[in-house]
């Protein structure tokens, strides 16, 4: 009896294991109902795994074929990946029996050679099909029982065409990327069906252009990186859900013509050949379209009123329509670097109120004109590498959030702060009493003087005014800034000496005077909490040890490259053992007597006692020749002396005689 109740036993914990926990050996670790098989060399579908699993990853494998009794050992699979095996034959009904499944990956396979689809996917949810070669007329048979499938990848194939066929088995498509293939034409109709798409990205194609955009229900599309020419939408009634745009890098040469009731919040049209505002009415079609071609004439931006972000970057734009930017109320960000503009004009009070944002760098910029209560709540603007010379002098003192300038490149004289009349500023632009701005810069302007107080009543925090060979910085001319700067830049400037005592600049953290001509650094007070100070390129032949020891507690990173230092005077390095010499070993220093030249923290002293014994040595035998010459000379006129008395007294005795 006992016998017989230990083999009910053994059946029972047999049975248990057998539904969870096969005898089989297993390659692959589970962890809580998910089998972890990638990169395991397989060949086949491993039959030794618990039979409740959920999730199957089989990536990175060499599985070639996969067959029905594959998969119906695990028929509560809902996640199966099988990404990047050699797959190019699925059988019919393969998946037929994992009527749970919802996301399947079978991505980077070889599928192209597989002819009979998928078969029926009744609850399949996400598919990845992409990088598998697949062609235009195989994707149709892929998806023609998938009804309940919302995300589906066929990036990275070989689809020409998207005829009105192709997603009808998969009516209920939410997101679809069919980006970097080779499609060159979608017929009228190919998204019909898909009442619920709102995620569609075609990026990387041929697609010429888009003449008639009717894709009311969707809210993202990228069309990146085609060959789009033009982009029209033909007048209507209908609300547009459009809401993410991207048109970068096409052949746009004009502005997209868009619905007149749209979300649209950001449009992306960077990388074109944009030239104007309005397309011609050629493109605008005939007397249909007519109202349109009138709208757009005067106004090509009239329907974007939600439009927040404006990339217009790297085009041929030469000029902006004084109204263009009129209706655009919620605008944060424009983006129009990289162009031809001339001029930028705002002509009228309360445009822009709401940009954040104005990038207008590396344009042919000469004149700037700003009316009165506008951009009311820029806080960044970017003039840099343009030709803007002649200002109105308190143009920037009209911005009253503005806490980011960037001037660089450009021609600008400053003002000095002391200057209560406008006529006083003529040819120059005034920096003080500009309340919010905190970042400056002045980098390659040519600036031949910097006046006294330039920056008075103006909070910068990070101030550049380097590669302005020449200037004369007046000893006042940063005064007001000792307890706001953290950054100064003086890079380039040819400087020989530091008017500015910046021992009191009690937040200065970031010090860069490369690039000059220093011969000395005095720092007279340890109010200085110096970080960071670049000292390359200068004519330092030694650093003052009571400098360095003011910056003993602060200083953390130094760079000394390029300087003639000397290395029998380089008893102050010692003082800069607890900081970062980041060019450390590209510090060089030389000997007076001709020794070759050594890395400074490498120099000998021994050499330099060796210059000055050889000094004395040389001295003491210079002086030794001098006195040894000094007596013959001497000697020389005695003798002298003695036979001239002599020939003097034989000829006396003569006379007498």
């Amino acid at each position: 009896m006992g016998h017989f109740h230990l083999l009910l036993v053994a059946v029972a914990v047999h049975s248990v294991t057998t539904t969870s926990r096969p005898m089989d050996f297993s390659p692959c670790q589970t962890i809580e109902a998910e089998a972890l098989c990638q990169n395991r060399g397989l060949n086949i579908i491993p039959t030794g795994l618990p039979f409740n699993i959920w999730k199957l990853d089989l990536s990175v494998n060499r599985i070639k074929r996969l067959m029905m009794e594959n998969l119906t050992l695990y028929n509560s699979l809902q996640h199966l990946d099988l990404q990047s095996n050699h797959l190019a034959f699925i059988q019919p009904g393969a998946f037929a029996s994992l009527t749970h499944l919802e996301v399947l990956n079978l991505a980077n396979n070889l599928l192209d050679l597989s002819k009979h689809g998928l078969g029926r996917l009744p609850y399949l949810k996400r598919l990845e099909l992409s990088g598998n070669s697949l062609y235009t007329d195989v994707v149709e048979d892929f998806l023609k029982e998938a009804p309940l499938l919302e995300e589906l990848s066929l990036a990275r194939n070989s689809i020409t065409k998207l005829s009105d066929h192709t997603f009808q088995g998969s009516p209920s498509l939410k997101h679809l990327n069919l980006q970097h293939n080779i499609i060159i034409e979608i017929e009228s109709g190919a998204f019909q069906s898909l009442s619920n798409l709102s995620v569609l990205d075609l990026a990387m194609n041929s697609i010429p252009c888009i003449s008639d955009f009717d894709l009311k229900q969707l809210q993202v599309l990228n069309l990146s990186k085609n060959s789009i020419e033009h982009f029209l939408t033909a007048e209507s009634e209908d609300e547009y859900c459009l809401q993410w745009l991207d048109l970068s890098d096409n052949n746009l040469l004009y502005f997209p013509v868009f619905p007149k009731r749209n979300r649209l919040q950001h449009l992306d049209l960077s990388r074109n050949s944009i030239q104007g505002f309005s397309p011609p009415s050629s493109l605008l079609g005939g007397s249909a379209d007519q109202n349109l071609t009138n709208v757009t004439k005067s106004s090509p931006s009239l329907y974007l009123t939600e439009l927040i972000y404006l990339d217009l970057s790297y085009n041929e734009i030469t000029s902006i329509p004084w109204d263009f930017f009129r209706s655009m109320n919620s605008l944060r960000f424009v983006n129009l670097s990289k162009n031809c503009l001339h001029s930028f004009v705002i002509g009228e009070m309360n445009v822009l109120n709401s940009l954040v944002e104005l990038d207008l760098s590396t344009n042919a910029l000469q004149n700037l004109s700003l009316a009165r209560n506008s951009l009311n709540l820029l806080e960044k603007l970017s003039l840099q590498d343009n030709y803007l010379q002649t200002l109105p002098s308190n143009i920037f003192r009209a911005l009253n959030r503005i806490r980011i300038l960037n001037l660089r490149k450009n021609k600008i004289n400053i003002c000095g702060g002391t200057h209560k009349h406008e006529e006083d500023m003529d040819g120059c632009v005034s920096f003080s009493r500009i309340i919010p701005l905190g970042y400056l810069n002045l980098q390659n302007n040519n600036i031949q003087y910097l006046p006294p107080h330039a920056f008075h009543q103006t909070p910068l925090v990070e101030l550049d005014i380097s590669m302005n060979p020449g200037i004369h910085i007046h000893p006042e001319g940063l005064s007001g800034l000792e307890d706001l700067l953290t950054y100064l830049s003086l890079e380039d400037n040819g400087l020989p000496s530091l008017s500015v005592n910046l021992s009191y600049f009690s937040n200065l953290r970031t010090l860069d005077l490369s690039e000059n001509q220093l011969t000395e650094l005095l720092i007279t007070s340890n109010s200085l909490p110096l970080e960071t100070m670049d000292l390359r390129n200068n004519s330092f032949t030694a650093l003052q040890e009571t400098s360095l020891k003011m910056l003993n507690g602060t200083l953390r990173t130094l760079l000394l490259s390029g300087n003639p230092f000397d290395c029998c005077q380089s008893a102050w390095v010692g003082r800069l053992a607890w900081v970062n010499i980041v060019d450390k070993w590209s510090v060089l220093c030389h000997y007076p007597n001709g020794h070759p030249q050594t890395h400074l923290f490498n120099a000998q002293p021994s050499l330099c006692k060796e210059v000055t014994q050889d000094w004395t040595m040389w001295s003491l035998l210079l002086l030794i020749l001098m006195i040894v010459a000094l007596c013959a000379v001497v000697v020389s006129l005695g003798c002298c002396m003695a036979r001239r008395q002599k020939v003097n007294g034989i000829f006396l005795h003569h006379v007498k005689a």
